[in-house]
């Protein structure tokens, strides 16, 4: 009851806010009163996603100043508030959610469309454990966009270790590769690249599609040759949704788009297996307790029924679920496979 008691105290503390809500579901005594008679089994974010009044909950939170929850709940109950808040439904104001969004951008120092990427993933990927999930994303993207992968995963010991049987990869050649922060254009949890959509470099153009909201790029001469696409599906459990070969199209003399060119940098190399060592050291960094990789059987680009699709299953069962057997990930019920982090 102490978390009820805090919000009737901040609507006696913010009459505004009670004048704002009766216009939008009624008196905030009234939806108090029937959340005392009907409370969720506890104020964790998780059991509140579960809650059958969660909605007006979310709305009543949500029409408070957001400091003031932050300060009194912790930032789960707060961006689980945002998340939940009922933005295109009648009995809810879309004004009144914009003003959260904004609150939300000034506490946090994010951009509105850093906040909407966040929600816009964690909505169309998953179905519970949305706020902390979205939070161990959000510290996920800050950790790949600034860099941070490059100064705890060598990849030249990685290069070397990763090269196929009969090959040597001298340092010189190590130095022909890099690794380069991978991010969608759009707020959407996939799609283009930015900066690697349509992009010319040495006479060839570059198009990278994410399937996941962030990822990490395997270049090769400066040229991209390989996508580890990364979410987050847990608080504590990082996913590899995307294990791809990029193959750019070259550029003829008449500058038009043609053939589509190899990855020559992926021909010494166990790339997957690199990109999936890159992504361990990722959820190592970040204090997951596991990492997986998703089936071929559940990637999106797959049509079990239609082999001819984007992506027939035998190419993604080859590329995904082999890679992560052979890795030592093991498959659990939902087809998906994972590995404990030590």
């Amino acid at each position: 009851m102490e978390f009820i008691t805090k919000i009737e105290e901040l609507y006696k503390k913010y009459p505004e806010s009670r004048e704002r809500l009766r216009d939008i579901i009624g008196e905030v005594d009234d939806i108090l009163t029937n959340i005392k008679n009907n409370p969720p089994p506890s104020y964790d974010v998780d059991d509140l996603e579960k809650y059958i009044s969660k909605i007006d909950l979310a709305i009543l939170l949500g029409n408070l100043p957001a400091k003031e929850v932050l300060n009194e709940f912790g930032d789960n109950v707060l961006y689980w508030s945002w998340i939940e808040y009922p933005l295109e439904l009648d009995f809810s104001s879309p004004e009144n959610y914009e003003n959260f969004t904004n609150q939300l951008i000034e506490i946090t120092g994010k951009s509105k469309s850093r906040l909407r990427k966040l929600k816009n993933s964690v909505d169309a990927l998953l179905n519970e454990k949305k706020a902390t999930t979205l939070l161990a994303l959000d510290k996920l993207i800050d950790y790949v966009m600034e860099y941070n992968f490059s100064k705890s995963f060598d990849l030249e010991s990685h290069l070397k270790s990763c090269a196929l049987p009969g090959v040597e990869i001298s340092d010189k050649r190590c130095e022909d590769y890099s690794l380069i922060p991978l991010i969608t254009k759009s707020v959407n949890y996939n799609g283009p690249v930015e900066g690697w959509w349509g992009k010319e470099i040495k006479r060839k153009m570059i198009e990278i599609y994410l399937d996941s909201p962030v990822g990490i790029g395997l270049t090769y001469k400066e040229i991209p040759n390989a996508v580890l696409g990364l979410m987050t599906t847990t608080p504590s459990t990082l996913m590899i949704y995307q294990l791809q070969g990029i193959r750019p199209y070259k550029i003829d003399k008449n500058g038009l788009a043609v053939n589509r060119t190899s990855s020559r940098g992926l021909f010494p190399i166990d790339w997957k297996k690199l990109m999936v060592e890159c992504a361990e050291q990722v959820a190592l960094d970040l204090d997951f307790d596991e990492i997986g990789i998703r089936s071929g059987r559940n990637n999106p680009w797959v049509d079990e029924k239609n082999d001819e699709g984007n992506l027939p299953l035998e190419r993604a069962l080859k590329i995904y679920d082999e890679t992560a057997e052979r890795l030592g990930y093991e498959q659990r019920e939902d087809r998906n496979w994972y590995k404990k982090l030590d």
